[in-house]
Parts: structure tokens; sequence; C-alpha cells
């Protein structure tokens, strides 16, 4: 019995009527949470439907318009022009030989079937045609007369700074959910899959752009690297790309805010494409007129193209295979020992290093990512979102309360599934201001260590590695193996330009191997888990990572088109024997 006072009078009231109420309050505060959540599912659904309706509809309006009569897309003439490479295309642009419309419904026509093989491109951007149709009039020619390209859809790279170089986009492209993968999936948009296995990943974030340019869909595209986004697509579908050093390239219209951007972490656009030397070719362009896009940009620094720097000459090589973190699997070491030997015996001075820290440099990384123990995902994913699988483990590093992820992760993955990696990125953080700098000076000490050692000490022009950890995975395996950024996300830290080239493919052999992964003495479970994820990866690409100096872009590229050069004159004379 529960007594009130209530003026002068008493009112008495039953306990078991004051249970009722507050059982009553607790289902409609239930009630409500579970209606809102509900609501917000069905609005995210309806949503994402607005969405993939409105790619259906303009893709489907553009194959309409585009499509003879038969509903043949690639006619003999189209054909002839995405068989063309980038400086003969704008040859024939700038001669009249062919119009920018020819070329736009040319590449329109080979975007559509690549999306309907990997599902790429979320937009086809609206006023292309008319841009087109425009410039047909047009006597006095653009820079690289109207090249069609495409972006990826969190762009970082200026629209406006494109147009000016006579580059003109014609879609946008797939990347994954807040960016912060090696997958290329999201809830809106659904899976990109790379265009060499269906089964698998095309990579991450500028999965869309890899997968649509390795297609033939696009002859150059433009995606961005916080953590290695340009490189490991590139990687995994078998195309170039380079991550400058920031400020070399613009980096406005990207939608990730500054203030989500974890720190250490500077985000940089660059270029993509099948050949280095349209690579070469954007970068060069964009470099002299970087004086002109720095009045508008405060944060390009404009420093003209040093065309010195890729004269045909010997260079001095460092490389290392092994970063004491992740261990290459045995397809991505072969491309990187074949690569010594080809430019060993090409005149190239090649000398074995040591890697420049890689467990510290990590351990840097990923207490960047998780600094403010998951604020900026709980600010920007609502728990009422659909999450991504390939972003699910960030996810719940975010959500799960700190002490209740340290012991959970402690017992799981010291006593069920042994993995020291995993046990690592478990226990990261929320890191106070303190640590932080602390962590700054620790980083600046190995930028001054790796410009001591390979750039003044031992004189290295560049230094090769593995293009990442392994080929292209399932999508389902990338959220757990975010570790393997190891092999990338450290030159974004330490700001030094680093690009990937495609070497080779993978063989039975280099499957067989993983019979002896990884060489060097480890239980680690994901070392055991990936022995069982490669078997669908024979002949996926694989590349190889080139690293240079600070705002050395040039030196770079030209390593990175040397390696391509020799490798087509190898094939071309294991063709002719």
């Amino acid at each position: 019995m529960f007594d009130y006072i209530v003026g002068d009078e008493y009112s008495i009231f039953s306990g078991s009527l004051f249970v009722t109420t507050i059982i009553s309050i607790g289902a409609i505060f239930i009630s409500y949470k579970i209606a809102r959540m509900l609501y917000m599912r069905d609005f995210y659904k309806s949503k994402i439907m607005r969405a993939k309706n409105r790619k259906q509809e303009m893709k489907d309006k553009i194959r309409r318009e585009i499509s003879l009569a038969d509903g043949t897309l690639i006619t003999s003439h189209r054909q002839d022009i995405l068989k063309l490479k980038l400086e003969e295309l704008v040859e024939k642009l700038q001669s009249s030989l062919l119009s920018p419309l020819q070329v736009l419904q040319a590449y329109q026509a080979k975007a559509i079937l690549v999306d309907d093989e990997t599902n790429c491109i979320v937009e086809f951007i609206d006023d292309a045609e008319i841009i087109a149709k425009e410039l047909n009039k047009v006597s006095d020619k653009k820079i690289l007369s109207s090249i069609w390209s495409s972006v990826e859809r969190q762009r970082m790279f200026s629209i406006e700074a494109m147009r000016t170089m006579g580059v003109i986009p014609f879609c946008r492209t797939n990347n994954p959910q807040m960016l912060k993968s090696f997958g290329c999936s999201n809830p809106i948009y659904g899976n990109t899959t790379n265009p060499f296995n269906n089964k698998l990943t095309a990579g991450g974030s500028s999965g869309g752009e890899a997968a649509l340019i390795a297609g033939g869909g696009s002859i150059i595209g433009i995606g961005s690297d916080i953590g290695g986004s340009l490189r490991v697509p590139a990687h995994f579908c078998g195309i170039a790309s380079l991550k400058p050093t920031f400020g070399r390239l613009l980096e406005n219209g990207f939608r990730l805010k500054r203030d989500q951007q974890p720190p250490f972490f500077k985000c940089c656009s660059g270029f993509m494409s099948k050949d280095v030397s349209a690579l070469i070719k954007l970068h060069a362009l964009f470099a002299d007129q970087s004086e002109e896009f720095a009045k508008k940009h405060y944060s390009l620094v404009p420093l003209k193209w040093n065309r010195s720097l890729l004269t045909k000459r010997k260079m001095k090589i460092g490389w290392f295979d092994h970063n004491n973190y992740f261990e290459a699997v045995p397809s991505c070491t072969r491309a990187l020992y074949e690569c010594v030997d080809l430019l060993s015996q090409n005149g190239h001075d090649l000398i074995k290093i040591e890697d420049p820290g890689t467990p510290k440099l990590v351990d840097i990384v990923l207490s960047s990512f998780q600094s403010d123990g998951g604020a900026r995902v709980r600010s920007v994913v609502d728990e009422k979102e659909c999450i991504d699988e390939c972003y699910r483990l960030n996810y719940y590093l975010a959500y799960v309360p700190e002490f209740i992820k340290y012991y959970l992760g402690k017992i799981i993955f010291t006593y069920i599934i042994p993995s020291k990696i995993l046990l690592q990125l478990s226990s990261k953080k929320a890191l106070p201001a303190s640590e932080i700098w602390r962590l700054s000076g620790e980083l600046q000490t190995f930028e001054e260590k790796v410009h001591e050692i390979w750039w003044q000490s031992l004189g290295l022009d560049a230094v090769i590695t593995p293009g990442f950890a392994f080929p292209a995975i399932p999508n389902s395996e990338v959220s757990i193996y975010l570790p393997a950024a190891a092999f990338t996300a450290p030159y974004n830290i330490l700001d030094l330009p680093a690009g990937v080239v495609p070497f080779t493919k993978v063989n039975q052999e280099d499957i067989n191997k993983m019979d002896g992964y990884p060489y060097h003495e480890s239980d680690d479970y994901l070392f055991k888990r990936l022995k069982t994820k490669l078997t669908g990866t024979i002949d996926c690409p694989v590349g190889v990572q080139v690293i240079g100096k600070k705002w050395q872009e040039e030196t770079v590229l030209y390593l990175m088109n040397e390696i391509q050069h020799l490798l087509k004159f190898k094939n071309l004379v294991l063709l002719l024997n």
C-alpha cells in the first residue's frame, strides 16, 4: 500500500495500480520506439527505391536514345572510338575527325553495358548531351577537346576545373557507405562487383570508377584517397592510379566534411585510367594551370609540372616485400619480385630495404580513426539506418561502448578466434588531446626518418612494394580485413605520392602456394581465414605500388609508366616467341 498526501486529504492507490501505470508507460515508450524504427526503416527504403528508380529511368532513356533500331549499343564505329588511347582521342577531336557527341555516345553505350555487369554507376549526368551538342558548334577547341570522364559519387575534384581542362563528366559512380572501406557497396545503390569476377569486390572507396574504367566504360576517372581508396580498387581491377601529395590537385567538391576526417589524414583527389600515359597527360595539364586555379582555391599549391623528371634515365629504386604487420599473399609478392627483376634487367638499380616502421604507423592510423570514440560515425550514421556489410565492423566499433568492446575483444580475439591484429583494432578508444599531440610528434619523427633514410642516406628515387595484401576478395570479407590497409594508409599520413600500376594476374601456382601462407610464423585468424577466400581469384589483376618523394608525382608516374612500358614489351616478345 502506498500513501500520498494531497492537501489535507489522503489519496490511497493500490500497489497494483502503480505497477500497472509504470508498465503502461513503458509499453507506450517501447511501442513508440518500435513504431519510429519501423517508420524510419520504411522512410529509408522509400528513399532507396526512389534513387534506384531515378538511375534506372535515366539509364533506360539513354539506352533508347543511342541504340540502333535492333537495340545494338556498340556499333563498329563506336568500337573504334573505344579502342583509342587518350592522346589518339584528343588528336581526332582536335582535328574534327570525331565530334564530342560521337565520343559521348560511344562511352555512354559502353558504360551502360559495364553497369549491367558490375552495378558501377549511380547516375548519368543529365546535361552531358546538351554540353556535347553545344561543343559541336564551338570552333575554338578546349585543351583536351572535351574528353568525357566519370567521377565518383562523393567527388572531390572541382567540376569547374575539369571543364576548364576540357574534361566533361558524363556519369557518377558508386562508392561504399561513409567512404571508409576498401569494398564498394552501400544500402542505396548496392554492391559494385569486379569486372573480372562478379563474385568479388571492385575495391573502394573509388570502386565504381575502377570497375567502369576496367570495363572500358570510361577512358579517365576521378576519385579520392584517404587510406588507399584510389590504389586498392586500381589494384583489384587492373588499372593505374596515383594518390598525389596533398595540395597538388584540387580537393573542393568533396562531401565528406573536414570535421569528419580523422587526425593526420588529408584526403586527396586523384585520376584513374588504364594507361599511365593518360595520368601523366592529366597531371601535366592540371599543373600547368595550377597558378590560375590557386587564385580561387586556397589548398592548392601552384607547382608547375617538372618535365625533366619524366626523361629516360637510370633510377635507384628501393623495394621491400614484408612490412612486419600484414603478410602479402603469394600472387602479390610474386608481382613485386617479377617487377624487381624486370627493372633490374633494364638497367635500373634495385636495392632491398627495410619497411619504414609499418606496425607503428598502422597503430597511429588505427588510433586516429578511433580517436573520437566513434562520435563522427554516430553523428552521420543513424542507428536506424541500414548498415552495409562492408562497413559493419566500423559501425560496431563506433556504437559498442568502449569497456564492452575492450573486454569482449580481449575474450574473442585471444581465446575464441585468436588474432593479434583484430585485438589491436578492438582495443582502440577515444583519445585525450595529450595523446593526439604525442601521436602527432611520433608521426613527424617517422616523416623525418623516411626522408633521411630513403631519400638522403640511400639516395633513392622511388620505392616499390606489393600493390596490396591480396587481390580482390568477396565483398562480405572486406569489413574484417580493414587492417590490410597497412599497405596503403601509411603513405597517406606520411603524405607521400603513391600509385598503383597493374602488373600480372593470379595463377594456379599462386593459389597452391597459399598452403604455406603466411611465410612468417603466425597463427593469426585473419591469415588462416584468407587461405580459403582466394580460390576464386585466378586471372584477377595484381598490381605493384610505387612510392615517391613529396611533391615528386612526376617521378612516381615516370616509374609507373616505365613498368607498364617494359611489361608490354616483355609480353610482346613472349607472344612473338
